[in-house]
């Protein structure tokens, strides 16, 4: 009868492995299921940031007009993931003139560029996209939220309201 126990016993060792083992196949195949999700995530990831070079690159730029300013800015992103900004401002003043209202001629107070380099990161845990550059002279990158992109607008908080519009434009003035 001892022995009829210990056979038991065995047997009921087996079942129980092969029912851990059974459950820890389970719980693997779970588990690189969920990472199968997060590589096709990641894939989509990549495939959000690849359209956003692919739109970024090239040339953009905005002119913020009025009656005593004027401002042309432009950016340069190009593949090799270099930037050019290049700025332009102009301003007249407002005064009478025998009378009359009227304005001086336009001056260029303010005509520099301004180099640096560049890239897209995802931000964690949401859709949204940082373009990040890094300003000849400094020793960091700063980021930018991209707003809007598209094959004609650009929308990024660079102190502007105003978007950029893709093409390469010079200043009026």
């Amino acid at each position: 009868m001892l022995e009829i126990d210990i056979t038991q016993i065995i047997r009921n060792m087996k079942a129980f492995r092969l029912l851990v083992t059974s459950l820890l196949v389970a719980l693997s195949m779970g588990f690189t299921s969920c990472g199968d999700d997060n590589i096709s995530n990641d894939s989509t990831n990549d495939n959000t940031i690849n359209e956003y070079y692919t739109m970024l690159y090239g040339s953009w730029y905005r002119e913020v007009n009025n009656e005593l300013s004027k401002t042309f800015m432009s950016y340069k992103f190009s593949t090799n993931k270099q930037v050019i900004r290049y700025t332009k401002t102009a301003e007249r003043t407002k005064g009478f003139i025998n009378g009359n209202i009227g304005y001086s001629d336009w001056e260029v107070v303010n005509e520099y560029s301004t180099y640096g380099l560049w890239y897209l990161e995802k931000v964690e845990g949401t859709d949204l996209i940082r373009l990040k550059i890094q300003w000849d002279g400094n020793d960091f990158y700063s980021g930018k939220l991209i707003n809007y992109l598209d094959g004609n607008i650009l929308s990024f908080d660079d102190g502007f309201s105003n978007d950029l519009n893709k093409g390469d434009k010079s200043p009026n003035f």
